[in-house]
């Protein structure tokens, strides 16, 4: 069970796999279950989830960095004034989205949430965490707003800090309708994205 939970990273430690984390917890602990389910994601036809696991030659995390990439862009048509803010602290979102999206957003949300994200990413596609993860920092919008005109009230005295209680708060169900609002919004030119990107 060790080789679907721990990975080899680049620089020869292993890394826990979080989405196989969430699999496994999906389906209650079968190990056998797990392992088909990993291998028809990972290695079937219609891997929808290799993407979160692609690496170049180089280490480089591209398939992550590509639904970063993604969120951004949605992120200037849906929210901007959340990039603006973040960038007026000099917060590193990128870098935040990155760990969010490793994790499969286990350790971010709730477990319950997580699992029910990484549930729906394998129903409906990897494009639902580009929707999701606008929909958490839409969600955060007020607090990252907040925290913004403090930071500027101080002109940058103090160091900014993301408002991870908050991400706590946010529930997956509660946000759905806006995942699917989304969808309908960008799909298109979020899938195009992310296999232009892949090639």
């Amino acid at each position: 069970m060790t080789e679907l939970i721990f990975r080899p990273a680049f620089d020869s430690h292993f890394s826990v796999d979080w989405f196989a984390v969430c699999i496994m917890a999906l389906c209650k602990g079968d190990i056998a279950k797990t392992k088909m389910v990993l291998d028809t994601l990972l290695f079937g036809k219609k891997n929808c989830v290799a993407l979160l696991h692609y690496r170049h030659a180089g280490g480089i995390d591209s398939g992550c960095t590509i639904i970063v990439r993604m969120v951004y862009e949605v992120l200037e048509c849906e929210c901007p004034e959340v990039i603006v803010a973040l960038e007026e602290m000099g917060f590193p979102l990128s870098s935040t989205l990155l760990l969010w999206i490793r994790q499969s957003f286990v350790g971010i949300l709730s477990f319950g949430d997580a699992l029910l994200l990484n549930g729906i990413l394998i129903a409906l596609g990897v494009d639902y965490y580009v929707y999701f993860t606008v929909a958490i920092l839409r969600h955060l919008q007020p607090a990252i707003i907040k925290q913004s005109s403090l930071y500027r009230g101080l002109n940058g005295a103090a160091k900014a800090h993301f408002p991870i209680r908050d991400v706590r708060a946010f529930r997956v169900v509660d946000a759905l309708d806006y995942a699917d609002c989304l969808c309908r919004r960008h799909r298109g030119h979020c899938l195009k994205g992310i296999v232009e990107k892949l090639r």
